[in-house]
């Protein structure tokens, strides 16, 4: 799971972010007949934007393509994946405001 990657031609974006950091909605590289051109940051490897939903959730990460090669950010994000929902969760209310968090 990263959250920050390389567009072949906005650069640097940030998922986290509403305008990916660049000026552009996620619907612009989500689901399009062809795949934006994301790379990782560290490895240079393709990355798909990836789109969780909970009902105490909306997550957005990037997520290798298979085979990835070994990655540091890609192996540091493994862990967070693993937890299962209960991490992601703890990783969404992690990036958001108290006033954001909803409840249970």
């Amino acid at each position: 799971m990263v959250f920050v990657g390389v567009h072949g031609e906005r650069g640097r974006i940030d998922v986290t972010q509403a305008d990916l950091g660049c000026g552009r909605d996620r619907a612009s590289i989500y689901k399009t007949k062809r795949p934006a051109p994301l790379t990782c940051y560290e490895c240079d490897w393709r990355l798909h934007l990836v789109h969780e939903t909970h009902s105490a959730y909306d997550l957005w990460f990037l997520r290798h393509a298979n085979p990835a090669p070994h990655c540091e950010a890609r192996a540091a994000g493994e862990g967070v994946v693993r937890g299962g929902e209960d991490a992601l969760v703890r990783l969404w209310r992690s990036t958001h405001s108290a006033e954001q968090v909803p409840t249970a």
